[in-house]
């Protein structure tokens, strides 16, 4: 039991991711969606309430695909991803059709270690098949846990194709249906079917896992409530059918019934039940009271929604029919118009009846048109139909010679020649014969012979069981066999028919089928089937057939090998000829699909990838190319602004030029002036009509080209239809303003800009003469040229820009002190960005005090005096207003001292030479070589410079003094001497004593305020 709980919780957890991973990316964020395709589709609100949850997305061009079909590749890999699984490509070697070096092989090797799939074959895994309605619901019921109770219950009846549901799905089908978790589609006579094989589409999905995510807890209450009842009872069946009269009809059951209604019993053919009853003194049979059956009309009955497979022919009245010839009429003693004459009318008809051989309706022009048309000259009758509509065309007998349709069209055909087991009636479709249905009930041959023509979708009911069915030429339509044990055989076509013989797709959904390709070596297209299908007669054939589906072909051992070699040509042949393929596109695919189907076919019937030449080199390079451009193809489209769609186009739509990842390259080019890539819409004028455009989209992916035409419609300007003025207001270049007031001038209209600085006025009358104002507190005003706007257009105003007060200065870093004048230089930035340089200035305050105003000058020297400070400030301003930050920086002036006397000096014996002559350089240059050699220092004595006097009684400090030699390494020793009372410098001369000299470092006290002092510069030479 604990393990039991634990699958489930496992199933839960995979359904949900896979069904979530199955769209293509996921919502960042639960916003409002509102996808551009999903208007039509029944999923709508499912759609919109998973997609503001942010469980699924659309695609990046608004769409949403609610018809989008997936494969079984892409479900291989959202189902490993989703249940964390390791790639394991080794363990999908056992598939002859997943390439090693495909994207999708690790992926379906992890399916396959952890258990979960065995593939559609021991050989194969069919990776582009797609994934069915009943494979859909198996996934469903396993992940609510309902797999062993959906085993339990009885296969519903309530759904007349269940019979086409393969037997592994019934269950999970039956159960789901009953529950109410899906639902299905109704017949044209009111019962419902599944569609059991028709391809899972994502609204599908979003409905069902919607379901799954808010009611999962009511549908597994539902499936326990179902089992924990007595199983329904078996329905009687019904045993016969009789006729009793034209308004009465008898119907026995197997059973006896416990109630019966009227309601319950309904026929085809427009025949109505008006009342029911027990025959006198029985519960088993039921008398019938209808409306009026049509003569020779067959009937079939459905009870409860069920059909019963029971049909009856309409009872003739009595006094004897009319021989067919109803639905004429005469008046006024006129004469009754025959059968043909009635057909060669082109007038409408109601029901008529063919009993003669012969040609039938109007040699040429309007068509005759004809409610019921029975065609029944007999086993050895030959009747040919041309220029005739009906829309049930019965055939019940005639011979293997035909019964021929000429430029017919006929909504359904039924084939229904019973007279006799070996009668085999030929139904021959003609030049210019459309047939939308037809139901084979009997032997028959069914033949095209015209490329323009075609029987449409065929259905071999139950009734041909053990039968044969012949068929010849190019069978277009989807042929579906519902008969067990039928015998089917592709036979030459007949002589003058110059179509080969062909089946594009056949279904078989019984088992017994016998297939014999009796005279064809085209085969069929695809043949689709859960059961097992024999085949026999040509290789040919054999090897260009496809199988789909979890059904088998089984060949005779002598046809094996044969078939092997044929379809490994086949597919290295349709290679070749995909790799030579150099013209549009759609041919490049089809030949490259081709070539794909008969790889698959040689993999089928035991081929290896290596046995077929160039299929690595084909399923790596070319498909993988073709197949991802005609993936992107059906994406290209306009992105539309909002309201507009193909049919209507108001606004100017954006032209996408790439794929989201960049791998496609896109160009545009338009036949018409009102809508072209990179200009602006151009509506026509109001009352000239809408205009049709047709636009090219060329698509590029390095290897391939491909061309998609979308065509669209530019709706006109209606003639009082007021329109829109937009547009954005700039401020600093690339800044936008928000919050400015922008005013329609002409009109009592204003509004704000939002946090883009952008604004849009509605209701807009056309021919009128406009100008835009933009402001705001603060900033200066900008009014746009005068403008006139067309009905129904959006207007874009021209640049509007507004400015503001200039931005904060910066100060140049370092600024600059001249000892020499006793002046401070400051400089500094402006910055122009949100203001106008033209009316700029800046305001220069030196302690607070306005000192200066400057224009663009950004630079100004203030003099100062030694010992002071100061704190300087510069405000930028404009004609709105002065940027109330202001730079500031401080500064306090440093004393200056010059030197007295320098004079060479011995410092051992403290012999003082005379002072050294100076040649008055900057800095002062001192002849050293007038220095008595004795001398290895100098005595250097300072003074007051005339612009900056230290204030008296200030001691002069030395303690900090530094001095350097340009190009000196160390710094040059010094110390303090006094001589006579006086204080000297001595500086000890290094080995080289010529060069420029600094001493910084003095100080001087006064009132007991230690004040700086600028170097002091001098040199030896």
């Amino acid at each position: 039991m604990k393990d039991l709980s634990a699958r489930r919780m496992i199933s839960l957890a995979l359904v949900m991711a896979l069904l979530l991973s199955l769209l293509p990316s996921l919502a960042l964020g639960a916003q409002p969606v509102v996808f551009t395709d999903t208007a039509g589709s029944y999923a709508k609100q499912e759609i919109a309430a998973l997609a503001e949850e942010g469980i699924l997305a659309g695609y990046a061009d608004g769409s949403f695909k609610p018809a989008h079909e997936m494969t079984r590749a892409e479900l291989a890999k959202i189902m490993a991803l989703a249940m964390g699984l390791e790639e394991n490509r080794a363990q999908a070697e056992a598939f002859n059709d997943v390439a090693p070096d495909s994207w999708y092989r690790g992926y379906v090797g992890a399916l396959v270690a952890s258990g979960i799939t065995e593939g559609t074959t021991a050989s194969t895994f069919s990776p582009d098949a797609k994934v069915s309605r009943e494979e859909l619901v198996v996934f469903f019921i396993r992940a609510m846990g309902l797999e062993q109770t959906a085993k339990k219950y009885p296969v519903t009846t309530k759904l007349s194709d269940m019979k086409l549901v393969a037997d592994w799905a019934k269950a999970h089908v039956s159960l789901a249906y009953e529950i109410g978790f899906v639902n299905g589609m109704e017949n044209a006579d009111g019962t419902i079917r599944f569609s059991p094989k028709t391809n899972s589409e994502r609204q599908a999905l979003a409905r069902l896992a919607y379901e799954f995510k808010t009611n999962h807890s009511v549908y597994t209450a539902k499936a326990k409530e179902l089992t924990s009842q007595e199983p329904p009872a078996a329905a009687p069946a019904i045993e016969s059918l009789l006729s009793k009269s034209t308004t009465a009809l008898e119907v026995t059951f197997s059973a006896d019934l416990a109630e019966i209604s009227k309601d319950d019993f309904k026929f085809d053919n427009n025949l109505v039940v008006t009342a029911a009853a027990f025959k006198t003194g029985s519960k088993r049979i039921v008398e019938l009271t209808t409306t009026s059956q049509n003569s020779g009309t067959i009937y079939a009955l459905s009870y409860k929604g069920i059909a019963s497979g029971k049909t009856v022919t309409g009872s003739a009245p009595a006094g004897g029919g009319d021989g067919g010839f109803a639905g004429g009429g005469g008046g006024g003693g006129g004469s009754v118009q025959t059968v043909a004459q009635k057909l060669a009318s082109r007038t409408p008809q109601t029901t008529l009846t063919i009993d003669v051989s012969g040609t039938y309706g109007p040699s040429s022009g309007p068509v005759t048109t004809v409610e019921h048309l029975i065609v029944n000259p007999g086993p050895a009758g030959e009747v040919t139909l041309q220029n005739i509509q009906p829309a049930l065309l019965e055939v019940r007998s005639g011979s293997s010679n035909s019964i021929k349709l000429l430029n017919t069209n006929v909504n359904k055909l039924k084939v229904n020649a019973n007279s006799g087991d070996d009668q085999t009636v030929r139904i021959v479709a003609l030049e210019g014969t459309t047939v939308n249905e037809t139901e084979v009930s009997s032997k028959a041959i069914l033949e095209v012979a015209s490329l323009q023509s075609t029987l449409g979708k065929i259905t071999l009911t139950p009734s041909v069981e053990g039968k044969l069915i012949t068929f010849r030429g190019t069978i277009s339509g989807e042929v579906t066999i519902e008969a067990p044990n039928a015998s089917i055989e592709l036979s030459p076509p007949s002589n003058g028919n110059k179509l080969p013989t062909f089946i594009k797709q056949m279904q078989v959904a019984a088992q017994g089928t016998l297939i014999n390709f009796a005279g064809t070596t085209q085969g069929i297209g695809l043949l689709q089937t859960d059961y097992e299908v024999a085949l026999k007669g040509s290789s040919d054939a054999i090897a260009m057939t496809l199988l789909s589906g979890s059904g088998s072909m089984i060949l005779e051992p002598s046809l094996q090998s044969a078939v092997k070699i044929q379809a490994i040509a086949n597919a290295e042949l349709a290679m070749y000829a995909a790799f030579d393929e150099h013209g549009d596109f759609e041919n490049i695919l089809a030949k490259v699909q081709e070539a794909e189907r008969l790889y698959n076919i040689a993999l089928y019937h035991g081929a290896v990838e290596h046995e077929i030449r160039n299929a690595n080199t084909f399923q790596t390079t070319l498909k993988k190319k073709v197949y991802e451009m005609r993936d992107f193809l059906p994406t290209v489209d306009l992105i539309y602004a909002p309201g507009d769609s193909a049919e209507s186009i108001t606004q100017t739509p954006e032209f996408p030029k790439a794929s989201g990842d960049g791998s496609f390259m896109i160009t545009w080019s338009s036949n018409s002036q009102f809508l072209s890539p990179g200009g602006p819409l151009e509506r026509p004028a109001a009352g000239s009509g809408d205009s049709e455009v047709k636009l090219t989209a060329k698509v590029f992916n390095g290897v391939h080209s491909a061309t998609k035409e979308i065509k669209v419609t530019v709706k006109q300007y209606e003639s009082n239809v007021t329109g829109i003025i937009e547009g954005y207001v700039y401020g600093a270049i690339p800044s936008k303003v928000s919050g400015a007031l922008v005013t329609l001038n002409g009109t009592n209209q204003t509004t704000v800009t939002n946090q883009n600085g952008f604004y849009r006025f509605k209701d807009v009358k056309p021919g009128i003469t406009y100008t835009v104002t933009a402001t705001k507190q603060n900033y200066s005003t900008s009014v746009s040229p005068e403008f006139k706007i067309a009905p129904g257009q959006t207007y874009n105003t021209v640049f509007l820009s507004i400015y503001t007060v200039p931005g904060k200065v910066k100060f140049h870093d370092p600024l600059f002190y001249n000892s020499e004048t006793g002046t401070y230089r400051l400089a500094w930035v402006s910055d122009y960005s949100s203001g106008n340089p033209d009316s700029m200035t800046n305001n220069v305050y030196v302690n607070q005090i306005m000192y200066s105003t400057v224009g663009l000058q950004n630079l100004l020297e203030i003099p100062v005096k030694p010992g002071e400070s100061y704190t300087f400030e510069v405000e930028a301003c404009n004609d709105i207003g002065c940027n109330p930050e202001r730079a500031q920086t401080s500064f306090t002036a440093p004393y200056s001292l010059d030197i007295e006397s320098l004079r060479p000096y011995n410092s051992v014996t403290g012999e003082v030479y005379g002072q050294l002559a100076t040649d008055y350089e900057f800095p002062v240059g001192y002849l050293l070589d007038s220095a008595p050699a004795t001398s290895d220092s100098i005595l250097i004595k300072l003074k007051n410079k005339p612009s900056s006097v230290v204030p008296a009684g200030s001691t002069l400090d030395y303690s900090n003094v530094l001095v350097t030699k340009l190009y000196e390494p160390s710094n040059i020793q010094n110390h303090i001497i006094t001589l006579n009372g006086e204080s000297f410098l001595v500086i000890k001369l290094p080995q080289q004593p010529k060069g420029n000299y600094t001493m910084e470092g003095f100080q001087f006290k006064h009132s007991g305020t230690i004040h700086s002092i600028t170097p002091v510069w001098f040199k030896l030479k």
